[in-house]
């Protein structure tokens, strides 16, 4: 069971928000400010950013922007929403998609990624962390793609990521990992069903 989310917080899905005429620049920018907060490493070259960026948030915005969900802070009714965080989600196996060829691992977790296709990336503003939201956010997408008849849902992170806890308490449950220079890293994932 999840805790109600916060006073003031509200969840919307990314196409619900543009067909309600909220202003998309703001959207955007609420959006790419979170994720160059959130990134462990932001690439100095200028090319690389964009690269960076295209392949860990903007090509979920333009292939599966229905899979998008945004934690929002309740607008006053003259103010602008406020993003606390998002969600994103694609329904593809990534080891089958060119989309995805620049992340090894993938290859490494084919046979997991055929049971668990899907997967996801979020990311909390420092501000709304602890709070439940990311639960929330969370428990959206897999009762879309469940109810879409999506078998599971999968992330990977780093073995010492702080990631690793939150999804463990959300029912991911560690499936593969492959070792790297560093660290090893984790392919965490969960079954769903249609909560119909």
């Amino acid at each position: 069971m999840i805790a109600p989310l916060p006073a003031g917080v509200t969840l919307h899905r990314l196409v619900d928000l543009k067909a309600a005429g909220v202003d998309r620049v703001q959207l955007g920018t609420g959006l790419t400010r979170i994720f160059r907060a959130t990134a462990a490493r932001w690439p100095v070259d200028p090319t690389a950013a964009v690269t960076f960026q295209n392949l860990w948030l903007e090509q979920y915005l333009e292939h599966e922007p229905d899979l998008v969900t945004l934690a929002l802070a309740k607008p006053r009714p003259s103010s602008e929403a406020d993003v606390l965080g998002y969600i994103l989600g694609c329904r593809i196996n990534p080891a089958l998609s060119p989309r995805f060829a620049a992340l090894s691992y993938f290859q490494e977790f084919a046979a997991q990624t055929a049971i668990w296709p899907a997967h996801l990336h979020i990311n909390l503003d420092a501000r709304a962390r602890g709070q439940g939201i990311g639960a929330h956010l969370v428990d959206a997408l897999c009762r879309r793609l469940g109810d879409e008849g999506v078998t599971g849902l999968h992330a990977v992170t780093g073995r010492d990521q702080r990631n690793v806890s939150f999804y463990t308490r959300l029912g991911f449950i560690e499936r593969a990992r492959a070792p790297r220079s560093t660290t090893d890293v984790l392919f965490l994932a969960r079954t769903l069903t249609a909560s119909r």
